[in-house]
């Protein structure tokens, strides 16, 4: 299956190809072989090591929970990963992230949006 048939433009699928190449130059900086080997140490399954092999390769854009997983993994930032140069290999949230895993973040997140949300309902009532 090629990236056009995926429906990915060529310029989506060059940015694609920059992001999984960045997974794949980290997974390789940690010592892992292949990106099975990085699941299986994440303690996900070989299918999961099947979807990093299609990120790296620019086959499937990650979704965003993925990302986080990927990155958590990875020792690393979701910025890093997306091209930010100047990104450290983990920050505050993402070393909360890998410590606590991706749950507690999400949790996290959900928290942060209802607070939020009940803000703006707040303002849009006065």
């Amino acid at each position: 299956m090629t990236p056009q048939t995926r429906g990915y433009s060529e310029e989506d699928f060059a940015l694609l190809s920059e992001i999984g190449g960045r997974i794949r130059k980290r997974r390789l900086e940690l010592g892992y072989k292949g990106p099975t080997d990085l699941a299986r140490a994440m303690g996900e399954d070989d299918q999961f090591g099947q979807y990093i092999s299609s990120v790296e390769r620019g086959m499937n854009g990650p979704r965003l929970l993925m990302l986080l997983k990927i990155a958590a993994g990875l020792k690393t930032t979701t910025a890093h990963l997306l091209g930010d140069a100047e990104a450290e290999h983990r920050d505050a949230d993402e070393e909360r992230f890998y410590k606590n895993g991706y749950r507690a973040c999400l949790m996290d997140m959900q928290t942060g949006m209802t607070d939020l949300a009940t803000k703006l309902r707040a303002e849009n009532l006065e």
